[in-house]
């Protein structure tokens, strides 16, 4: 096993690989850099907790859906592989909701739990999939990775939204609650309102279509940055949660890609239906997941940590998986 690993490793860093190493350090550093900043701000005290709070929900209510929303609406059905569709819809629920019973039954407290299952459901597909996809296959893959995006945001949304406000009843399934959280998540309701574009076929005048494409090139700087400003490196900050952050690290980063990339090769999935899977579920944890952590009163402390510890170590994890599957001609 450690000598396939060091193998790996090998390709992924020597020159002329499938997949330059430097091409996503470049999409690593620059979140690093944003959370990095919004630290620095606080230490200068350029920001303060009211300010580091309302920058929190602004994104939560408006930015981040916005870019839900966004990728939805410029996304492409008429050109996908249905089958690849039919089996993100099935397979990566079905994948997610079994790795959810092990934390379920594994860990007590509600807060962590709910933090730790959001760790390893919610994908950074946003930043992630299609500049890889792109990298991989060129800009006409960029659709791929948009419409998988459009096609698991929601699963995952919905799966969090649940789990999160199930966790907040000591125990008590109150579907009213949990229903009327659905229906006003603004993940959710930005989500409900693409899909009607899509389907629709509706389209913005050019003017507005810009608008909203400049606000959501910021939302991801905005949220990383007030992360970034709520980090504390303190021993209260990891106390409790280092079982949390391995085991939620390694099920985002190693387990859930593993299963449903392994399950996706067998069926039959190559080159740029693989490739694109693949960028979708080895994302990092979704940066917006430490805003609905706060929100719907999850372990915030945790949520920060895993958005952390899973954007730096995606970028050794994507150069296996990526190794892995080209060594074997699957993408």
């Amino acid at each position: 096993m450690g000598s396939l690993v060091a193998k790996l490793l090998a390709e992924a860093f020597r020159g002329g690989s499938h997949m330059d190493w430097l091409f996503a350090l470049g999409i690593i550093a620059p979140l690093v850099i944003y959370m990095a900043l919004g630290y620095l701000f606080r230490i200068l005290k350029l920001v303060d907790q009211p300010f580091i709070k309302g920058l929190n929900t602004f994104s939560y209510k408006v930015t981040i859906p916005l870019v839900v929303f966004y990728n939805l609406y410029r996304s492409d059905l008429g050109t996908f592989n249905v089958n690849l569709l039919w089996y993100a819809l099935i397979a990566i629920p079905i994948v997610l909701l079994l790795f959810t019973l092990i934390i379920h039954f594994t860990f007590k407290d509600k807060a962590k739990k709910g933090s730790i299952i959001q760790g390893f459901v919610r994908m950074n597909q946003t930043l992630f999939a299609i500049p890889l996809l792109e990298n991989m296959y060129g800009v006409a893959a960029s659709g791929v990775g948009a419409i998988l995006s459009a096609v698991t945001i929601p699963i995952t949304n919905v799966i969090t939204v649940i789990i999160l406000t199930l966790y907040q009843d000591d125990g008590k399934v109150n579907f009213k609650k949990i229903g009327l959280g659905l229906i006003t998540n603004p993940f959710i309701v930005a989500t409900i309102i693409g899909l009607i574009f899509v389907f629709t076929g509706l389209r913005f005048p050019t003017l507005i279509d810009d608008t909203i494409t400049t606000i959501a090139k910021f939302a991801t700087p905005l949220a990383l940055i007030a992360l970034g400003a709520d980090i504390r490196f303190n021993k209260s900050e990891f106390e409790g949660n280092i079982s949390g952050v391995v085991v939620s690290t390694a099920f985002r980063l190693i387990a859930v890609p593993a299963v449903i990339l392994g399950l996706a090769a067998l069926l039959g999935f190559r080159g740029m239906d693989l490739g694109g899977l693949l960028c979708v579920v080895c994302a990092p944890t979704a940066v917006s997941s430490y805003q609905m952590a706060i929100q719907l009163k999850a372990d915030t402390k945790l949520a920060r940590l895993l958005v952390i510890s899973t954007t730096l170590l995606s970028s050794v994890t994507i150069f296996l998986f990526i190794t892995f599957f080209h060594n074997f001609n699957l993408i």
